[in-house]
């Protein structure tokens, strides 16, 4: 048996306020009747009724909440303003225009839309011709779903299942180019052990052994960033343990000509890797001392806060643009002329192994503070414990 159709009680026209009302259908809804611009104006997606000229002549309050403009706002203006100007200078409006005189409907199209802050939001727009009681065509109703997140949740997804791709060719290259790398240095090595003092081969053989090791410590990188070590915690005194990582790490030339300072409580006990967390403070340092073309400070600071600690290493270096900040953490992401960039992304990859998180903030000429944040569990007789 089929469905009665909607019953109009005015006039159908997209420019003047009409209701539309379904009939009872079939007793299933009582004896009451359902105002079909009620269940329009409630639903969460943004709907918008345009005219043959694309102009708005009705806008829902989905559409409101979505694109953060008021009915008043919009109704009687040209649908354009809500286009990105790449896409209306490609002829987007055009194009679906086309395809709903063609087909009469364009479903689930995926495209870009702009809000009233000037932001833009990923859509899903389906668009259908409206006729009236004649059959002539007065215009078209356009329905948007933000998909914004869900795409954002996909490309992550995807972006994962690449990286780990990409990680599992890492590790069978890295031991191959570690092998060779192994030969090579024992035969450079033996070359070299039949030369005298002052024989000018034994410079050449010295920087090629350099440069093995270099390659070397890359090999190694990117086995650490596909295969992070399993964690091996032990309670650490965060003092007394930032002393000995920067110990070692000052001796080099780089970070030598700076002034290191270390800013830290007594007793904080904190179960750590200390190798793998010690790998993410070395990095953060040399990265600050590499930061700074003149002699200048590097600061280390711990302190606790609720329901953690936070580990601060600041540098008074040339800061990092703001278009750059969100891609220093990224795999490969390097400024420098050598190294593999993979740094960064190691060191991540070490504080979120311990539950923990890692960030970063800069000032273009006034230096950068890169903030590892560890949860901390109750208090215990040595201080304070990560559980």
């Amino acid at each position: 048996m089929a469905l009665p159709q909607p019953e109009p009680t005015a006039t159908p026209s997209i420019g003047t306020e009409t209701r539309f009302v379904l009939r009872p259908l079939g007793g299933s809804f009582g004896r009451s009747e359902i105002a079909l611009d009620d269940l329009i104006e409630k639903t969460l997606d943004a709907v918008i009724l345009i005219d043959t000229k694309n102009v708005i002549r009705h806008w829902n309050r989905g559409a409101e909440l979505m694109f953060q403009y008021s009915r008043e706002e919009v109704v009687g203006r040209r649908v354009g303003f809500l286009v990105p100007a790449d896409l209306l200078e490609s002829g987007e409006l055009e194009w679906i225009q086309s395809r709903i005189d063609a087909e009469g409907s364009l479903a689930n199209f995926m495209t870009r839309r702009i809000r009233k802050d000037g932001s833009e939001r990923w859509v899903s727009l389906t668009r259908s011709v409206l006729h009236d009681t004649d059959g002539r065509v007065v215009g078209s109703s356009a329905v948007f779903r933000d998909v914004t997140e869900e795409r954002q949740v996909r490309q992550e997804l995807a972006r994962a299942g690449g990286l780990a791709i990409l990680g599992e060719m890492s590790v069978t290259l890295a031991h191959q180019i570690k092998n060779a790398l192994a030969g090579i240095y024992a035969a450079i090595q033996v070359l070299s052990r039949g030369l005298e003092p002052g024989d000018e081969r034994r410079d050449v053989f010295d920087e090629i052994g350099h440069e093995i090791k270099r390659l070397d410590e890359t090999a190694l990188d990117l086995l650490r960033y596909a295969r992070p070590a399993p964690l091996e915690r032990a309670p650490t005194d965060l003092g007394p343990w930032l002393e000995a990582t920067i110990g070692s790490i000052s001796l080099l030339p780089e970070v030598r000509r700076h002034r290191v300072e270390i800013d830290a409580p007594e007793g904080l006990v904190v179960p750590i890797d200390v190798e793998l967390m010690s790998q993410v403070v070395n990095q953060l340092v040399l990265n600050a001392a590499q930061a700074m073309d003149r002699p200048g400070e590097i600061r280390l600071t711990v302190r606790k806060q609720t329901g953690g600690v936070e580990i601060v290493v600041a540098d008074t270096g040339e800061g990092i643009p703001e278009g750059r900040l969100e891609a220093v953490f990224q795999p490969f992401y390097t400024t420098k002329s050598r190294g593999t960039g993979l740094g960064l992304s190691i060191a991540r990859k070490n504080v979120e192994a311990h539950g923990g998180s890692i960030g970063v903030e800069s000032e273009v000429s006034r230096g950068s503070r890169f903030m590892i944040r560890l949860p901390v569990g109750p208090r215990r007789d040595r201080g304070t414990v990560l559980e």
